[in-house]
């Protein structure tokens, strides 16, 4: 476990050394009272905000996932998940399922808005977990504050989605990131090396196995920072390193073997005109994170005042961090580490074809977060020009506040109306089991706690087969146990396999609702077209 310190203790290396003592200093901000306080009012105003923000959350296919799979658990006794379906590369259950929405989906009788504030609450504990990690490295609270209330204060918009909304959605990314800070908190803590490296490595395995985004964001770039360091080389410091490498690569293996682990392969892109697609989505989800006008400008190349402000503020910040960092501090751990696992996201992001638009900006979260750690660390009274720093800090923090402010005052629908309202109507027309692609099936299934059923399936031109993904196999056995009607619903926007299957197959009655139509047919007769074998 002794070298799996070594990164962290590069921290607290870099606080002691006296040529770089002046850039983490204990003492220096314990006057600046007002400061503090009034960072402190920020971070409230700001995560009061994001509550409101997180209730009023759409949620879709995706985002229930949490609630489906409590539910397929806790209702129907599928313990260990067996034959559902997920996605290979982040199954989420040990990162988000099993600690954070299990046990609120129970309680609260599969309530929707448990798995927002569920999200919400991994969000503050994300933004604690780090504030924590900065405190255990500078010893000064003014460092966490910062941090706190530029995380606390990270901008949305008024069309419901920006910054905190890659934060809030339920089972994302977000607990990873917390995870990542608990792995590191780990080694800041002074207790014994077996208890440590056995709490590490159980957290660095099941957080892995759900979600293998932590390898690119955290391993990696954490291996080759210890690997760099080793000098002079000493095989015993890498010891630890290496088993947690091949611990983790024994466990993305065993995933590949899971036949319901559903795989998505990235490839390497060569071509030019998709590198610069790729680089186009990288520096708007940049934008998009930092602040949405800014995303808009990105967009319509149109200039407003609040741009016009935030532009020389960021080019101010980015000057401070530049004079303050020596050649020798970007040796160090603390500098060496986030900065390789922003490298590697970055290239990763724009090189490959994880990149499909802009919702896949939640790869850059981590990034965004690591960013904002550093910013933290580096204010200190005894750097070059500190005061102008604390004004820009402020100014930045302000405007995103302000960002927040006017997205709040702007409202927001009653969260997922249309499908309350089509679930209302298919309950009185006594149609209460049916098939619909996927963003239309486990959304509904859900949220009317399962009193309309709707399973994701895939129509093609010779019937209906099913969709595995995020779903389960005995979601797709049932079929025996209908005994009454049966309906596909469809949206309007949808293309012709389902006209294709109604000229073939006519049913005894059609309906329409919003922009929905809805195809009835008693259950024998749509058998003949149910391929689910």
């Amino acid at each position: 476990m002794e070298s799996l310190l070594n990164p962290i203790d590069g921290f607290k290396e870099c606080t002691s050394e006296s040529k770089i003592s002046r850039f983490f200093g204990r003492n220096h901000l314990k006057g600046d009272k007002v400061f503090d306080l009034i960072l402190f009012l920020f971070i409230l105003y700001g995560l009061a905000l994001k509550f409101r923000f997180a209730l009023a959350i759409p949620l879709n296919s995706d985002s229930v996932l949490a609630g489906l799979v409590s539910r397929e658990v806790l209702e129907h006794g599928n313990y260990f998940l067996s034959g559902y379906y997920f996605p290979s590369a982040d199954p989420y259950i040990f990162s988000d399922f099993l600690p954070f929405h299990l046990l609120p989906q129970l309680f609260s009788d599969y309530d929707p808005m448990a798995l927002v504030v569920s999200s919400y609450l991994i969000f503050i504990g994300t933004v604690v977990v780090y504030s924590m990690l900065i405190y255990s490295i500078t010893k000064n609270i003014t460092n966490s504050l910062i941090f706190s209330a530029l995380i606390a204060n990270v901008p949305n918009s008024p069309f419901g989605w920006g910054s905190y909304s890659f934060f809030a959605v339920p089972t994302g990314h977000t607990a990873t990131i917390l995870f990542i800070g608990l792995l590191l908190l780990i080694c800041e803590q002074d207790a014994r090396k077996e208890i440590k490296s056995i709490l590490y490595l159980l957290i660095l395995i099941l957080i892995s196995f759900s979600d293998s985004i932590l390898i690119l964001w955290y391993l990696v770039p954490f291996f080759v920072t210890q690997t760099f360091l080793n000098r002079p080389f000493e095989l015993r410091k890498i010891i630890f390193p290496f088993i947690s490498m091949a611990s983790v690569g024994l466990i993305y293996l065993l995933k590949e073997s899971v036949n319901t682990f559903v795989s998505i392969p990235v490839s390497l892109i060569t071509s030019k005109a998709q590198i610069l697609d790729n680089w186009r989505l990288f520096y708007e989800g940049i934008a998009l994170l930092y602040n949405f006008n800014l995303y808009q400008f990105t967009q319509t190349h149109r200039l407003d005042i609040q741009i016009a402000i935030l532009i020389p503020i960021t080019i101010g910040i980015i000057y401070f961090i530049v004079v303050n960092i020596s050649y020798n501090m970007l040796k160090k751990p603390v500098c060496l580490f986030p900065l390789l696992s922003i490298a590697f996201t970055s290239i990763v992001y724009i090189f490959t074809s994880v990149s499909i638009d802009i919702l896949t900006t939640r790869y850059l979260t981590f990034p965004l977060i690591i960013c904002t750690v550093i910013l933290a660390l580096i204010y200190n009274k005894n750097t070059k020009h500190y005061r102008l720093y604390s004004v820009l800090f402020l100014l930045l923090v302000i405007i995103n506040a302000g960002s927040n402010l006017e997205a709040f005052k702007s409202g927001y629908q009653e969260p997922n109306q249309e499908q309350y309202e089509l679930i209302s109507y298919l309950k009185e027309s006594n149609l209460t089991y049916g098939y619909a692609d996927y963003w239309d099936s486990n959304i509904i299934t859900y949220l009317s706690k399962e009193e309309v059923i709707i399973r994701p399936v895939t129509f093609t031109d010779t019937g209906i087969v099913p969709f595995r993904w995020l779903s389960c196999e005995r979601w797709f056995e049932e079929q025996g146990n209908i005994t009454d009607k049966v309906f596909i619903l469809q949206r309007n926007m949808q293309k012709g396999e389902i006209e294709a299957i109604v000229n073939v197959n006519p049913p005894k009655e059609t309906l329409e609702f919003g922009n929905y139509k809805i195809y009835v047919w008693n259950t024998q007769e749509l058998q003949s077209l149910i391929h689910f074998s």
